[in-house]
């Protein structure tokens, strides 16, 4: 009663199958393909096992050799050891470079600092000691100021400053020379 486009169309009995369905085999069919899958099986199983015994061959050649290497391992140890000392004793060396302390160049500093009128009588260094003794003379009277200025420069100057951790004006005294009025003084200062 209902119109064609709405009726189910016209279902199979579950038992028959379509005559060019793929899932049909008959027993001589059977009797060709059970055998192939079975031979490829074995086939397979045939060239994993030759496979498997060549990778074992393989394995115990790999370790014959890794044996063989062992003095060859031993001494390139021994040498990364040794080059890890002398790296190690090159690192040293370099962090000793850089807290080295150039004197050369805290002298020269000290002398393009140096006003007019005060001269170096000497100069100690003992261990972390370092001590600077000096006169100054002035016509104005100013050898206290003239000494004080050269203690601020040097302090200013930050390459000559950055080794030490002290830097003071140790002593200070008026003193006659030649008939002059001159100060003596004493700078001390802690080397890092």
């Amino acid at each position: 009663m209902l119109p064609e486009e709405l009726r189910n169309r016209a279902v199979k009995p579950a038992g028959q199958t379509h005559a060019g369905s793929p899932f049909k085999y008959d027993s001589k069919q059977l009797f060709i393909f059970i055998p192939l899958i079975l031979l490829f099986v074995l086939c397979a199983n045939i060239f994993f096992a030759l496979r498997l015994m060549l990778v074992n061959l393989e394995i115990k050649s790999l370790n014959k050799r890794w044996t063989l290497t062992l003095p060859e391992r031993n001494e390139l140890a021994e040498f990364k050891s040794q080059d890890l000392l002398v790296s190690s004793d090159s690192k040293d060396l370099e962090r000793l470079l850089r807290e080295r302390v150039t004197w050369a160049d805290k002298l020269n500093t000290i002398s393009l600092l140096l006003p007019p009128g005060i001269w170096l009588e000497s100069v100690y260094l003992a261990g972390k000691d370092f001590k600077l003794i000096g006169k100054a003379v002035s016509l104005n009277r100013t050898e206290v100021s003239m000494v004080r200025s050269l203690i601020d420069g040097l302090k200013e100057n930050k390459r000559f400053i950055k080794d030490f951790t002290l830097f003071e004006l140790n002593a200070i005294e008026k003193s006659l020379l030649n008939n002059r009025d001159t100060v003596d003084f004493g700078i001390s200062g802690k080397v890092r």
